[in-house]
Parts: structure tokens; C-alpha cells; sequence
């Protein structure tokens, strides 16, 4: 989702969700989130703390790099392994 692409039920649904205090588990990163399409995808983390985070890929999450995003999960490489977060 773009900063100019139209507000819609389904981005104000994952605002709503990402804030939850009850929907989402707390005390960890969870993903909220995929948008875009198979060229250029992104996704929503909502940190242990409960900030939001707009990734793409290659950027930096979660001490390592975004590698992948689609499937309803979203693959993170780290020196220490890899990190696969999937949509509640």
C-alpha cells in the first residue's frame, strides 16, 4: 500500500487489528500484514512493544534482512538463523 493508494475497509480492519490488545499475542513480533504484489511486496510487523512497521524487501527487521514476503508469512535472514513469521 502506497501513501497515495485510497484508505478502504481493509486498511482501517488492520489498523484496528494491529492495535488490538486482545486479537494479536503480545510480548513478541507478530505479522499483521502483506500488500503490494509479486514485484513489489511489503508487510505490517507490530513489534513486541506494539510499533508498527511497514517492511519490503531487503530491509532491515528483527536483527536481520527481509528475504522474503508472500504465502501469508514473511522470511527473515539473520547470522544467527532464519526467521519465518506467519499471519495469525
Amino acid at each position: 500500500m502506497s501513501d497515495q493508494e485510497p484508505i478502504t475497509d481493509e486498511t482501517v480492519n488492520v489498523g484496528l487489528l494491529a492495535k488490538s490488545r486482545d486479537t494479536l499475542p503480545r510480548g513478541r513480533t507478530v505479522l499483521i500484514g502483506i500488500f503490494g504484489d509479486q514485484e513489489s511486496p511489503g508487510a505490517l510487523l507490530r513489534s513486541s512493544s506494539g510499533q508498527v512497521q511497514r517492511v519490503k524487501l531487503g530491509d532491515d527487521a528483527l536483527g536481520g534482512k527481509v528475504m522474503a514476503i508472500g504465502d501469508g508469512a514473511i522470511v527473515i535472514a539473520s547470522g544467527q538463523g532464519t526467521k519465518v513469521l506467519k499471519l495469525p
